[in-house]
């Protein structure tokens, strides 16, 4: 069973999923590529959390409630960063296996 990655804000539950459009809503909001991102800086982190969620929710066609990355910012809690990160590296870890089993095509057997 594959099941789209969720996570709770304020009680409600909403898609977690990388999107493409996440990294221009980040660049858009602080000026930065996302591959520059300093994860020691709070507040692009929750800016990124935030551009991820919202664009996850636009692609699903869910109603997303925070204009701003401090609206959200505003209704979460540590815990629910802290499942984001979470949420993630579940997904580095998943495309990582992705790409393991598409890299090595399996070699043809000689005919004997």
């Amino acid at each position: 069973m594959n099941t789209k990655p969720t996570i709770s804000i304020d009680g409600k539950e909403y898609p977690c999923q990388r999107t493409m459009g996440a990294t221009f809503d980040f660049k858009d909001i602080t000026g930065k590529d996302v591959s520059k991102m300093d994860p020691e800086d709070v507040t692009e982190s929750l800016t990124f959390m935030w551009a991820t969620i919202r664009s996850a929710c636009k692609r699903a066609g869910k109603e997303f409630p925070y204009a701003t990355p401090r609206d959200m910012a505003v209704a979460i809690t540590e815990a629910e960063v802290v499942e984001f990160g979470r949420l993630m590296a579940d997904q580095d870890s998943g495309d990582d296996k992705k790409k393991l089993k598409t890299k090595t095509p399996a070699r043809p057997q000689p005919n004997r």
